[in-house]
Order: C-alpha cells, then sequence, then structure tokens
C-alpha cells in the first residue's frame, strides 16, 4: 500500500512526464530531419530520448539497415506524442491551479478573506465558505486526483509509445529479444 502511494513521487514516473513533454518537439526535429534525407540522425535522435528517459534498450543499426524506421516512427508517433503532451500539462497545470487555490478567487490578491472568515467569494466553492476549507479541499482532493490519475494515465500513454518506439526503431535482434 505504501508503494501505490509513492509511485507517483517516483523517477520512474517523473521520466514519463518529461518524456511525454519532450517527445512532441523531438518527433517534429526529427520529422524535419527525416524529410531532408538524414534518416540515421533522426532515428538517433528518437533512440537517444526514448533510451535516456525511458531506459527501453535500443542500439544502433548497422549503416545497412536492418529494420530500423525513423520515418515511420515519427509519422506514426507524432500523433500520439502530441496528444499526450496536451494531457500531461493537463494534468500538471490541474494539479498547480487546485494546490494554488487562493490564486484562482475572484479578486486575488486584493479582495483575499481571511482563511477563516467566511466570505460570499467562496459561498459555491467546494470545501467554502471559508478560504482554509476551499483550499484544503482543492488543495487535497483535487491536487491527489490530478497527481494520481495524471500520471496513471501520462505513464500508460507513454507505455504504448515505448512499444511503438520498441517496434520501430529497434534492429530486429533487440526487437525480437525484448519486445516480442
Amino acid at each position: 500500500m505504501v508503494g501505490l502511494l509513492r509511485t507517483p513521487f517516483t523517477p520512474y514516473v517523473w521520466r514519463r512526464f518529461a518524456y511525454a513533454l519532450l517527445a512532441p518537439l523531438v518527433g517534429l526535429f526529427a520529422l524535419g530531419l527525416a524529410l531532408s534525407g538524414r534518416y540515421g540522425a533522426a532515428g538517433h535522435l528518437q533512440r537517444a530520448l526514448v533510451r535516456t528517459l525511458l531506459q527501453v534498450p535500443l542500439d544502433e543499426p548497422q549503416p545497412a539497415g536492418n529494420g530500423a524506421h525513423p520515418l515511420l516512427h515519427t509519422v506514426v508517433a507524432l500523433p500520439l506524442s502530441v496528444a499526450t503532451f496536451f494531457l500531461t500539462t493537463y494534468a500538471l497545470t490541474g494539479l498547480v491551479l487546485n494546490v494554488a487555490y487562493p490564486v484562482r478567487v475572484d479578486g486575488f490578491p486584493f479582495d483575499l478573506p481571511g482563511l477563516f472568515t467566511p466570505s460570499h467569494a467562496l459561498d459555491g466553492a467546494w470545501g467554502g465558505p471559508t478560504l482554509a476549507g476551499a483550499w484544503a479541499f482543492h488543495g487535497v482532493v483535487g491536487g491527489l486526483l490530478f497527481v494520481y490519475a495524471g500520471s496513471a494515465i501520462v505513464c500508460g500513454l507513454v507505455m504504448l509509445q515505448s512499444r511503438l518506439a520498441g517496434k520501430l526503431l529497434a534492429t530486429k535482434e533487440v526487437r525480437t529479444r525484448v519486445f516480442v
């Protein structure tokens, strides 16, 4: 049970968040490289990102080529990378906005009510009518929801991306050894 509570705060999860934020940018750059005929550089760039952040064992193909498809990977993975990027930024934004709830109150910072003073501005807020109650509810319930649900969704989407990279960027030897 303790391991489950600790999971969103592990390096494993944060590397996946970093991959989700960097993959579309690297994918667009790799697409430009591949369209200009530099398939090797595009594949190398994508494999380096996958190896570094996802720790997937991808080796560099030989110059003769043995089954790695960097252009195909870029074209197929880019829409998934963009969708994962937007879901990741949504989860991180939701986390920050819920933990920093007083920033969202109307009239911030000038008409901010006292921490334990009832306010009409917070009558409709969950956990209101005091700022302390609204902040506690949004910080705990909203923050934990975005941390746990967001990390599970992002890790699932990044797992799909790592499987796709393993199928399209790995050499045939690595594919049969790792991804079968």
